[in-house]
């Protein structure tokens, strides 16, 4: 009786002696290859996967995290099963074009060791930067490992073998193409509800103060402001220039109730020119612009908020 190796023992004899590993099964009673040796390659992949962009991600746990991870890695079991059942299918199917036994025991023997490669590259996941070169590797090995295994283990003859083993290729290519096209489906549904599940749980950002209304309906321009007060002091300036500065309404509900000098007063004339504000029954007063005594200067600023009682 061929006394059956362990999960361990059987990895390493097909990583390392592959063609005396196949062999070796060929002489066991096939059975049991999925639940005893693809399953638990699979889930050590997929754990492998999960804590791998855990790592990368920092172990910041958030919503995309918490939704897409697991469901992207329970995609990746799901797909390793139905991959080497439908490529031991394809086999069985196959067998008698190329003078192959069509036993399906032994095509699920073939395709669940002949992913040895593949399942082991996965465990690469655990560090993302290596990840892709391994899975590259891992799927190289697996091509090798299965053309060892036509022969072997599926009995197809020399002769037959290369042509058998080009078909199965083809066909396990069109099963991965079907797999990425799956998984990158699912993955796009998944990431839009881990998208309105983040927005959800996002804290409400409290509405920005509204900016200034100005007069003439432009934006708050301080170097003009400045510019123009300059001026007041070489020339006459128009008050009504520098009201077209001057807000109509301030943060808070303050809207401007008075202007002195009155629009159409000169500037150089009167010295300065200030505006007040009004809400409720408190108000603001500002110097928009000014100049100094002698009016050979001009200035221009915003002074504090001054609150006080109507």
């Amino acid at each position: 009786m061929i006394e059956t190796p362990g999960l361990i023992a059987r990895v390493r004899a097909f990583m390392s002696k592959p063609a005396e590993a196949w062999d070796r099964a060929a002489q066991e009673t096939p059975g049991g290859e999925l639940g005893g040796y693809v399953i638990p390659l699979a889930l050590l992949t997929t754990l492998a996967g999960l804590l791998g962009a855990a790592l990368a991600a920092g172990f910041a746990l958030g919503p995309n995290f918490i939704v897409m991870e697991p469901v992207a890695a329970g995609l990746r079991f799901l797909f390793a099963l139905l991959g080497v059942l439908a490529l031991a299918k394809i086999a069985q199917l196959l067998a008698p074009r190329f003078g192959a036994t069509g036993d399906g025991a032994r095509a699920t023997q073939w395709a669940a060791y002949g992913a040895t490669g593949l399942l082991i590259g996965g465990l690469g996941m655990l560090w993302a930067p290596i990840a892709p070169y391994a899975l590259m590797v891992g799927a190289i090995y697996s091509m090798v490992l299965l053309f060892l295994g036509t022969t072997r283990v599926l009995g197809a003859p020399q002769a037959k073998r290369a042509g058998y083993y080009c078909t199965l290729l083809g066909g396990a290519a069109a099963l991965l193409g079907a797999g990425v096209i799956a998984y990158g489906a699912a993955m796009d549904g998944v990431r839009a509800l881990a998208a309105e599940m983040a927005e959800a749980s996002a804290p409400e950002t409290p509405a920005e103060a509204p900016a200034p209304v100005l007069a003439r309906g432009a934006a708050l321009d301080a170097n003009a402001l400045r510019a123009l007060a300059a001026q007041a002091g070489e020339r006459e300036v128009d008050a009504t220039v520098l009201a077209g500065f001057l807000p109509q309404s301030l943060p808070g509900g303050f809207q401007r109730v008075s202007l002195a000098p009155e629009e159409g007063a000169s500037l150089k004339r009167c010295g300065r020119l200030c505006a007040r504000w009004r809400n409720a029954d408190t108000y603001a007063d500002r110097t928009c612009a000014g100049r100094r005594a002698r009016g050979d200067h001009g200035g221009a600023g915003w002074l504090g908020r001054t609150p006080g009682r109507r």
